[in-house]
């Protein structure tokens, strides 16, 4: 993963650039939902096992899918996907490469 992240922002392949946005803003949304799983993890039982914990978890998962499935229309579409935080670090690994 970290391979092909450094390939499609440095634009060593002969992609355009509309895919390699989207790799990039994908693997960048990887990152966040391994890193909010550990976060997750390491919450105290009685935090992550009450029915809080349990409604948290479930609107995380629930607005992760829409996420990736609000994603994978546009990008059907051929249009760039706007999520806030991950589509200026995807532009900005773009730039920079």
């Amino acid at each position: 993963m970290v391979w092909v992240f450094i390939t499609c922002s440095r634009g060593s392949l002969p992609l355009t650039k509309f895919v390699r946005f989207n790799i990039i803003q994908a693997i960048l949304l990887n990152i966040i939902c391994s890193c909010a799983g550990v976060i997750f993890t390491f919450l105290p039982i009685v935090l992550r096992e009450s029915m809080l914990g349990v409604i948290f978890a479930n609107f995380l998962f629930l607005g992760i899918v829409l996420l990736i499935a609000y994603s994978s229309l546009l990008i059907t579409y051929g249009r760039y996907p706007r999520i806030p935080v991950l589509s200026e670090a995807a532009k900005l690994q773009l730039q920079q490469g």
